[in-house]
């Protein structure tokens, strides 16, 4: 009585402790709900995390790669901001040695502008003077006529006189005759005084002059074609290339047009001016030697042609004082200077002609030159603006210099940097690499816990629903306590009050008996493995035939493919059915018992043609690999099919491939050959699935030989053997 209360007061604390826990499960899964949902948005933004730092670990390893990129650039920056440094010093001493010539190339201009001016100021003397020229070579022309006419006159008058000897009139005409020549004489001496006075043809006065001109005129051309536009252009291209610039930059390429355009604006264009308008003088110029050359020619045979006319006149006269005799050689000598003056005639022609066409080309002389000190001028305004240009290069220097410096050390700088850049970006590196990892095993376990707490929150939910249960079933054992209580102590009271006999004890030790009842009768182990053994060695019976058998040869030509189906199905079925006889009655002979002989021949013929044309079907359609096929297939049946053990005992694989497996209801039909119990339904269900197998394998078997048949066949003395296309 004492345990029983006991066992009702545990009952009574049992019950109200699982109300405790009930209320607390309940408290559980309703927080465990709020934890999951907290642990979702936890697992959401670590997925968001992750990606942010797998993007952020790919950023850093693009940056390693251009930071990499970026220091080699500003290592070369560096480097090729050292040899920008020592090659501008050279630049600058360019500029500087430039900006000197062209200070005393200035002067220079200056002088050759102040000759080509005083050249300009000689001109109209020069004009006059031919003018001059022109009018005199046109008195002595006019006095030449005059003689020759005279001439003429006194060559006939001394054949008259040669009459009347030394009479009155031919002595006048003597004295005029000498009178004649001593003006004639002092003209030639004149004009050859004037012309002639350095020498005769090409050498006189005037073409010395006009050759010196064109001296100068040749030097002035090639001093503006070498001094000034390839002077310039040559001093500014060794500047840039001693400095070692490159042309293409920025700031160089504007230096460059500044040093050309300051330079070239101011001599190219003048010069080009300037040469065209030496050319034109030139021109003039070698125009107007012919004509200088043929007039000193003929003042020279006019000087020429006055000697024998002053000889023979001298003569003349002489000779007509002292004697009428000589009148004879008076006449030889008119003649004489009657050819003499038509010489000098001829010669004066030239003469006027040549002096007409130098008084014609002075004009173009004086504009050439005019030209000529025009372009001089504009050249020397032009070197004062290249001389400023170069100044301001030469000043601009040392901001040039100082921009380098401060290029250079900006260079070193971003170098340095670049560098440290570059050993800090792989420690970022593996940061964010194991930053992306964490994050990867911190995502993988926020979805664990929040998977988690949702199991828990339903395990919760289980618990206090089985805790409720649990309750109510703690007071039904509560209140079957109370009663059971109740009852044993009427039954204790009644026990009490009963006597115990023999009986009453055996009713106690065994209050049930057991019955049983044989289905089938299986003397001994060896009778239970019989129908796995029978089923292996039919099926390995069947594959050494196929083995054996050359299945694939015709013993002739076939005349169709079911005809050739059915010369190896004759052969097979006669096999098949031969061994599983031999195999019965071998087994019979052993001592195997059999429940019924009927059956166990049946189901014995039929699983060895089923196995036989299975086999026969593996080896005709695929050869080798057929026969190969068929090994595995009797592996797989060996453990499949239920033979040793229950397949309740086998594992799932086993369990799944036992109704494909022949082999499985093979041993189904033998065990109820032999031992019955299964039941005729299974014997028969067996017998169905055998045959079955048996005709679909023959019909495959027909389709293989029929499509076989159509292949060619050659045969040879000994046998056919089938050649496959």
């Amino acid at each position: 009585m004492t345990e029983l209360k006991k066992l009702n007061d545990g009952s009574v604390k049992l019950a109200d402790g699982n109300q405790t826990i009930t209320e607390n499960l309940n408290k559980l899964a309703e927080s465990t709900l709020t934890f999951k949902d907290g642990a979702e948005s936890a697992n959401n933004g670590a997925g968001k995390l992750k990606n942010g730092a797998s993007q952020i670990n790919v950023a850093v390893g693009q940056a390693i790669g251009g930071a990499s990129q970026l220091t080699d650039g500003a290592n070369k920056l560096s480097n090729g901001q050292a040899t920008f440094s020592s090659k501008l010093n050279q630049y600058t001493d360019g500029v500087s040695k430039s900006s000197n010539g062209a200070e005393k190339l200035y002067p220079a201009m200056t002088q050759l502008n102040g000759g080509i001016n005083q050249l300009a100021g000689q001109l109209p003397a020069l004009s006059g003077g031919v003018s001059q020229l022109a009018n005199g070579q046109k008195d002595l022309n006019s006095g030449i006529t005059k003689l020759s006419a005279g001439l003429s006159q006194a060559s006939k008058q001394v054949e008259a006189s040669l009459k009347e000897g030394n009479s009155k009139e031919a002595q006048d005409n003597i004295k005029a005759l000498e009178n004649g020549i001593s003006q004639m004489e002092a003209g030639i001496s004149e004009l050859n005084a004037t012309i002639n006075a350095t020498g005769t043809g090409d050498n006189n006065i005037l073409s010395k002059q006009l050759k010196e001109l064109q001296a100068g005129l040749e030097q002035l051309k090639a001093s503006n074609n070498t001094s000034y536009n390839s002077a310039i252009e040559e001093g500014v291209n060794q500047a840039i290339k001693q400095a070692g610039i490159d042309p293409n930059s920025a700031e160089a390429s504007k230096i460059i047009a500044v040093a050309k355009q300051g330079a070239k604006a101011g001599a190219n264009g003048v010069n080009n001016v300037q040469n065209q308008n030496i050319e034109e003088a030139l021109t003039k110029i070698n125009q107007s030697l012919p004509a200088i050359t043929k007039l000193s020619q003929g003042v020279a045979q006019l000087n020429a042609g006055a000697t024998p006319v002053k000889d023979g006149v001298y003569s003349l006269t002489s000779k007509t004082k002292s004697s009428l005799a000589s009148m004879q050689t008076l006449a030889d000598g008119l003649n004489q200077l009657q050819t003499g003056a038509m010489a000098a005639q001829n010669g004066s022609s030239k003469l006027v002609n040549g002096t007409s066409q130098l008084q014609a080309n002075v004009p173009s002389l004086t504009n050439g030159v005019n030209k000529l000190s025009d372009g001089s001028q504009q050249i020397t305004s032009g070197m004062g603006s290249l001389n400023g240009g170069l100044k301001t290069l030469a000043g601009n220097n040392g901001a040039l210099n100082g921009a380098s410096a401060d290029l250079s050390s900006g260079a070193n700088a971003l170098s340095g940097g670049l560098n440290q850049l570059s050993a800090k970006l792989p420690t970022l590196h593996e940061g964010t690499n194991a930053l992306s990892t964490g994050l990867g095993s911190l995502e993988g376990g926020v979805s664990a816990l929040a998977t988690g707490a949702g199991q828990i929150s339903d395990g919760s939910q289980q618990l206090a629903d089985g805790s409720k249960a649990l309750g109510t079933g703690l007071n039904q054992v509560n209140d079957g306590s109370k009663e059971l209580s109740e009852k044993l102590a009427d039954g204790a009271k009644q026990v009490n009050d009963a006597k115990a006999t023999n009986k009453t004890y055996n009713m106690f030790a065994t209050p049930t008996k057991l019955s049983e009842e044989k289905i089938s009768e299986v003397p001994n182990y060896g009778h239970g493995l019989a129908p796995y053994v029978l089923s292996l060695g039919l099926y390995v019976g069947a594959l050494v035939f196929n083995f054996i058998f050359p299945i694939r040869r015709p013993s002739m030509t076939p005349s169709s493919g079911l005809a050739w189906w059915f010369s190896k199905f004759s052969i097979g079925f006669m096999a098949a059915i031969l061994q599983a006889v031999i195999l019965d009655a071998i087994m019979l002979m052993l001592g195997l018992g059999v429940n019924s002989l009927p059956e166990f021949f049946m189901i014995s013929i039929l699983t060895s043609l089923t196995y036989m044309f299975l086999v026969m079907f593996l080896a005709m359609t695929f050869g080798n690999p057929g026969r190969f096929i068929a090994m595995v297939l009797l592996v797989l049946q060996l453990g499949g099919a239920g033979g040793t053990f229950p397949m309740p005992l086998t594992n799932s694989f086993f369990n799944f491939i036992h109704p494909f497996l022949p082999m499985s209801y093979s041993v189904y039909g033998f065990r109820q050959a032999i031992s019955s119990g299964l039941g005729n339904s299974v014997y028969v269900h067996s017998a169905i699935i055998l045959f079955i197998i048996f005709i679909v394998f023959n019909i495959l078997l027909i389709g293989t030989m029929y499509l076989r048949k159509n292949r060619r066949f050659k045969v040879d003395n000994e046998s056919l053997i089938e050649q496959e296309a």
